[in-house]
């Protein structure tokens, strides 16, 4: 795998698009993959009747994910397309949406880490919203500071509606943050929102378990990083987790979800996830069925 700059053009990571021979559309996921040929994959386009005839795609047991069930993509039947390459085929796309999206692209720093993702970037003349991406931390660290001062200028607004998918609890989150929230937003009426990828290469994974399925309620102390994918927060329990040999009374957040993304400091929640032993780290990931439910804020 590649480990410059040009993995950006070369190497699938995180918010690439992959269309199969028979029609399935989706989404690269994260930077750590199984390995050179194999990419964890979020389908969301299906043109055939049974996503198990796409022969491109697997749903099985991953040792990397602690043996959870996750779609796989083989990318030598696929063919993989760069949000910063889409981006610019915007340049042809005559349509609102797409002179909004580029004209808010215009706003943000380093042009050349910044791509788009979504329907924008796979099928933008019937796209109704802009879904960005920026690689690289020192990048995705610009890009947010412009972010919060665009929010201050009132160049966008905050969005108070409710994302795909997103269940009451997700909804009812959103409200309470939804005006210090600024990786979602609405620009000139559009719903936005930034998706911030710290690495620009893939990397091999490595194996993490999952040592238990646990719901406990704690405080979001330390937020420096919510504004990635992933985000990751320090959150002090209201009492401590026993888990096997594990204590534990303070612990990572881990998501690669934008409804749990840029969350505030002081949040009191209720977590429901997997406490996940990555190396030396243990973590909750509600991402797999779990939630954080916002108890005051």
């Amino acid at each position: 795998m590649c480990k410059s700059i040009k993995c950006l053009y070369g190497d699938a990571i995180e918010g690439w698009i992959a269309r199969t021979a028979t029609g399935t559309i989706g989404f690269i996921k994260g930077c750590f993959q199984p390995d050179n040929n194999m990419y964890y994959f979020s389908p969301r386009i299906v043109h055939i009747d049974d996503i198990k005839r796409d022969q491109a795609v697997f749903y099985r047991r991953d040792t990397c994910l602690g043996g959870k069930k996750v779609y796989m993509l083989d990318a030598r039947r696929a063919e993989l397309y760069s949000p910063i390459e889409l981006k610019k085929k915007l340049k042809s796309c005559r349509r609102k949406i797409c002179v909004d999206a580029r004209e808010f692209i215009e706003y943000l720093p380093g042009d050349d880490r910044i791509g788009v993702s979504g329907r924008l970037g796979y099928d933008p003349e019937n796209a109704h919203d802009i879904d960005i991406i920026v690689y690289g931390q020192r990048e995705g660290e610009k890009v947010y500071k412009t972010l919060i001062d665009l929010r201050e200028d009132k160049v966008t607004e905050p969005f108070y509606g409710v994302g795909r998918g997103w269940s009451k609890y997700d909804a009812y989150l959103n409200k309470l943050v939804a005006e210090r929230r600024v990786i979602f937003g609405l620009f000139r009426g559009v719903e936005y929102n930034v998706r911030i990828v710290p690495c620009v290469c893939p990397q091999k994974c490595i194996p993490r378990r999952t040592i238990s399925r646990i719901a406990t309620i704690g405080v979001l102390v330390d937020n420096r990083l919510s504004f990635t994918t992933p985000a990751y927060y320090i959150v002090r329990l209201d009492r401590e987790v026993r888990v096997g040999r594990f204590r534990i009374e303070w612990i990572f957040l881990v998501t690669y979800r934008l409804k749990y993304s840029d969350l505030p400091a002081g949040l009191a929640v209720e977590i429901e996830g997997d406490l996940e032993l990555f190396e030396s780290l243990v973590s909750i990931v509600p991402d797999h069925r779990g939630y954080v439910k916002p108890l005051t804020l």
